[in-house]
């Protein structure tokens, strides 16, 4: 008897499973290694701290330290952290947790709209298998995943009980809390209302003034506590550029076309299937978005996750709608499952092979770091590290946003010298940054006016004011 669509259905998400577990567990057992895994772990533990303390999280520009993110993440963050002693390590379990939590809500997502059990796993082992695949966000302290695991706790709520009010007050709610854990989550609460007005208009009603009042309520509640610099610091500027957008839009769909052909078949087989209008108008819009976002300087392809979440779910529709084609069927899985295969094949290198590669991560690099960490703890005063988690592990106190600055300082709204003229004051005892600034730049200028390099590692050049200054040789 010859397979059928459910049998390779199920086989396929064994095999993406399977496939996971070493990521995932190298992930995990990376989380109390200190090396950052990318360069805002140390920015948003520095705003975690904050919030625990009752600090700043919105000071003013002279304080030449941002924050462009919304303040909910920071608190959930330093609570954790108060029983972990270490807001990185509480952000990296924030983040796996709720990596799990978002692929378990997808498979629930799509069983709310129709799709069998086994279509289902496909969908959410599909979203871990892309996600772990195709980006690096999965397991480090940022607020992303955060945020999509409480918006998709709200859709999973609404999908279930699109007719009911007080689903519809639960998941506007939720929506407005993630834009306060990270504004970019937009798509998901804009296709939602628009697909409750073609299909439920009376709780659309429900959700839009519920989603309303509660992001006003969350807005006024920010202002009354941070004052006007909320908005300020919101509003942060980001410079943007068309090469940017095309550049960050053709590399991801470069990844995931494929992933549009069984798609673009829902779209053309089942216009007036509610389940497929969903996905369709999620994906659709966080493609809109995600592409439109992209052109941000700065700016990282995990503004493409409601689109990897929206195409996972239609995965499990698609499925659905074709398993009495074998021919169909086979198409539709191999157009999800071909593209990861290939770009793990490509990407594969002999020491992922070895159990040392993800049993015992970033030994080398957590050794290399830590002579890093000394060398910033043991200079007496403020520091200004570029990069952050080092300033955070040397128990440093946040001096400049280098990031935010350059974006401030390019929009004419603060001033260079502000930095320069503290640099020139030997105001930091030791400054580390990635590159070697330009030789024609007022930074470099500056720097060597006042400083002396003390020090060069795979982090970068530190440097120290020529007063007492101490040369250390990288071992």
């Amino acid at each position: 008897m010859s397979a059928q669509p459910r049998d390779w259905t199920r086989t396929l998400t064994l095999v993406l499973a399977a496939a996971c577990v070493p990521a995932l567990v190298r992930i995990i057992l990376a989380v109390p290694v200190h090396v950052p895994l990318d360069p805002n772990e140390g920015w948003n533990a520095f705003h975690a701290a904050a919030a625990v303390a009752a600090g700043a999280l919105y000071p003013a520009p002279e304080s030449l330290y941002f924050n462009n993110y919304p303040p909910l993440s920071f608190y959930v963050v330093g609570a954790i952290g108060s029983f972990t002693n270490d807001y990185i390590v509480a952000g990296r379990a924030l983040s796996i947790a709720s990596f799990l939590w978002v692929v378990g809500c997808a498979g629930l997502s799509a069983r709310a709209l129709g799709a069998s059990r086994e279509h289902a796993a496909f969908a959410a082992v599909f979203l871990a298998a892309v996600l772990l695949r195709y980006s690096h966000y999965v397991g480090i302290d940022d607020p992303q995943l955060f945020g999509h695991a409480v918006a998709m706790t709200g859709t999973v709520a609404l999908l279930r009980r699109p007719a009911s009010l007080s689903a519809a007050v639960f998941a506007a709610a939720l929506y407005a809390c993630a834009l306060f854990i990270k504004p970019n989550l937009l798509a998901a609460p804009i296709a939602t209302l628009a697909w409750l007005l073609a299909c439920h208009r009376r709780s659309a009603a429900v959700y839009a003034a519920a989603g309303a009042v509660a992001a006003l309520v969350l807005l006024l509640g920010c202002i009354g506590a941070y004052g006007p610099a909320f908005i300020s610091h919101l509003l942060s500027p980001r410079t943007y550029a068309a090469s940017e957008l095309a550049s960050g839009s053709l590399k991801w769909f470069g990844k995931t076309a494929p992933f549009f052909v069984p798609l673009a078949w829902l779209a053309a087989r089942w216009r007036e299937d509610a389940a497929a209008l969903w996905c369709l108008l999620y994906v659709g819009l966080a493609v809109a978005l995600g592409t439109w976002f992209i052109g941000g300087a700065g700016v990282d392809q995990n503004v493409y996750f409601d689109a990897y979440i929206g195409l996972a779910v239609a995965a499990a529709i698609v499925l659905e709608r074709v398993r009495a084609s074998s021919a169909r069927a086979a198409l539709a899985l191999a157009c999800y499952v071909a593209p990861l295969a290939v770009s793990s094949v490509v990407g594969l290198h002999a020491a992922w092979l070895t159990p040392r590669y993800w049993l015992a991560p970033l030994d080398a690099h957590e050794r290399a770091f830590a002579q890093a960490v000394a060398f910033v703890r043991e200079r007496p005063g403020p520091a200004a590290c570029e990069e952050q988690a080092l300033c955070y592990w040397a128990g440093k106190r946040p001096t400049v946003d280098y990031v935010n600055l350059g974006q401030h300082v390019a929009a004419g709204r603060v001033d260079e010298k502000l930095l320069l003229s503290r640099i020139e004051a030997a105001r930091f005892d030791v400054i580390q940054l990635s590159r070697v600034p330009p030789a024609d730049s007022a930074l470099a200028r500056a720097l060597a006016a006042t400083c002396v390099e003390a020090r060069r590692d795979a982090w970068g050049i530190y440097f120290v004011p020529r007063s007492g200054a101490r040369v250390q040789s990288p071992r």
